[in-house]
């Protein structure tokens, strides 16, 4: 199997693990027309078709040495358990991540799903028995807090203003027409913050049964998680589809008919997402898999792998103007968690030192 075998090819991989992860939420925002719960079923598919393309090349080259097919023979089949149950936690997670993405919006779904996601990792270096950093990871984590609580406060800022300008729209065209409505009024902003929250817990559990997985003479190697994981995402999003369309989020209850109703575009921006979603994860296991002096800095490499959301948060702020319906100071309250995040990321990354 191809790993890296050099600190800069690693840096690569990590940087195109972070962009990609920060930036396949972006094929949610384009779907028109399209409910979340139908576009993770494309994404799931998208995902699997990545990792198992990787697997079955650049995991299965060098066939003199040790391949992904060879690893799974040797692996414990607890330890693959492992992968797969990781992958089905992080599937619930990503839906829960989507629907947080349609009720709040991207910038605060992800400042609150992965803030809370990177609390849990720092909280479990802290329960590990870290002996250096405790105070800058301490301080990490009170940032990442305050950033997510920030960030939630913007969202219901933002929804209290949206409200406001509904109950002064008058009804149109004629107030007379008995078929003249206003707009539905939006979901109430809690709503968002509770499942961005549950979304956060579960994105943050998945890494480390990962690395239950992965630990230990007979554990999975890079590909082989990979490849095991997808397929756990892919069980996970058979396994709760049918919740999530009966008791939906927002709007009404969905059947599978719905699903092949959909137009080809919404399906390949599915698809689109999955793989970009698919690449981040292979290339994160992969640059993790990495040894000696291939590996690159601690603090370096733990920011990178944090990156995603601060992307994702700015580009839903800046690039698509999720605020724009908000007061200005509620688009500058929001960009202060922003900065908080970061602040905690950094922190937590010298913490690694």
């Amino acid at each position: 199997m191809i790993l890296s075998t050099s600190h800069g090819v690693t840096l690569a991989l990590l940087t195109l693990a972070m962009l990609c992860a920060g930036l396949w939420p972006n094929t949610l925002k384009m779907i028109s027309r399209w409910r979340f719960e139908l576009y993770y079923l494309d994404f799931a598919w998208g995902f699997l078709l990545v990792a198992a393309v990787a697997a079955f090349t650049l995991g299965s080259f060098n066939s003199g040495e040790l391949t992904f097919q060879d690893n799974l023979a040797i692996a414990g089949y607890r330890k693959m358990a492992f992968c797969l149950a990781a992958g089905f936690t992080f599937g619930l997670g990503g839906y829960l991540l989507c629907a947080a993405i349609a009720l709040a919006g991207m910038s605060v779904a992800f400042v609150i799903s992965l803030g809370l996601s990177g609390v849990i990792a720092m909280a479990a270096a802290l329960a590990s028995g870290l002996r250096s950093g405790v105070v800058l990871l301490s301080v990490g984590v009170a940032a990442v807090l305050t950033a997510v609580i920030v960030a939630a406060y913007a969202h219901s800022a933002r929804a209290d203003t949206i409200q406001a300008a509904l109950q002064n729209t008058p009804l149109r065209p004629d107030p007379r027409d008995p078929k003249s409505k206003k707009p539905n009024p939006p979901p109430a902003a809690g709503r968002g913050i509770v499942i961005g929250i549950l979304s956060g817990i579960f994105l943050g559990l998945s890494p480390l049964v990962v690395e239950m997985g992965r630990m230990g003479e007979d554990g999975v190697a890079a590909y082989g998680v990979a490849l095991l994981f997808a397929l756990g995402l892919l069980g996970s999003v058979i396994f709760f589809s049918p919740f999530f369309w009966n008791f939906p989020a927002m709007g009404r209850s969905l059947r599978m008919r719905d699903y092949w109703k959909g137009s080809m575009r919404n399906h390949a921006l599915g698809l689109l997402g999955g793989v970009l979603g698919g690449v981040a994860m292979v290339a994160a296991f992969v640059a993790h898999a990495a040894t000696g002096a291939a590996q690159p800095a601690a603090p370096l490499g733990y920011a990178l792998g944090r990156g995603e959301a601060i992307i994702a948060a700015l580009t839903g702020l800046l690039a698509w103007n999720e605020f724009h319906e908000a007061e200005g100071k509620t688009s500058l309250v929001f960009a202060m968690s922003v900065v908080a995040f970061a602040i905690g990321i950094g922190l937590a990354a010298f913490a690694q030192l």
